[in-house]
């Protein structure tokens, strides 16, 4: 038996999964919801959590760029109220609406990851798609400007155009 033969090989491409925009969408709203299932299986166990990311900083002294990796604080979806615990989904520095409403009611805190597992779990099987470009579509950026009129300038030369 050749080394070949023992592996498994698929007709799936990367391009092909990239090509999918829904695909890139639903896996960048997982791994937000996998931070913060993180979070607060940290904040059960009474501990801190931040995550490391990677940032190209300035060197002051030799004028270089370097990588240096930093720790970021969690930007948490869920909150303490009268009710409970409440959770917004948030994607794109939006509030998903679900169904008509913005927040989930958890209750104890013990039922917080229990609820953002189903969540990913929807997301994952394309239930918030359409959420998802409710929130998106507010944060597209408007193409083309409005020509505007440039006021003569007062030493007697002719006026710049306006640049689109």
């Amino acid at each position: 038996m050749s080394i070949l033969e023992t592996l498994v090989f698929s007709d799936f491409s990367k391009k092909a999964e990239k090509g999918t925009p829904h695909l890139g969408l639903r896996n960048r709203l997982i791994s937000s919801i996998d931070e913060q299932i993180a979070g607060a299986n940290a904040e059960q166990n009474n501990e801190h959590y931040v995550r490391e990311v990677q940032k190209a900083v300035k060197n002051a002294e030799t004028g270089e760029k370097e990588i240096r990796t930093i720790q970021k604080q969690l930007r948490k979806m869920w909150w303490k109220s009268a009710n409970g615990i409440l959770l917004e989904v948030r994607f794109a520095n939006k509030v998903l609406k679900i169904g008509n409403k913005s927040s989930v009611i958890i209750g104890e805190f013990s039922n917080l990851v229990p609820v953002l597992l189903k969540i990913q779990e929807a997301a994952r099987l394309g239930e918030l798609d359409d959420a998802m470009k409710q929130a998106l579509a507010g944060r597209k950026r408007k193409t083309g400007k409005a020509d505007t009129e440039v006021a003569p300038p007062s030493n007697g030369k002719p006026a710049a155009k306006a640049v689109k």
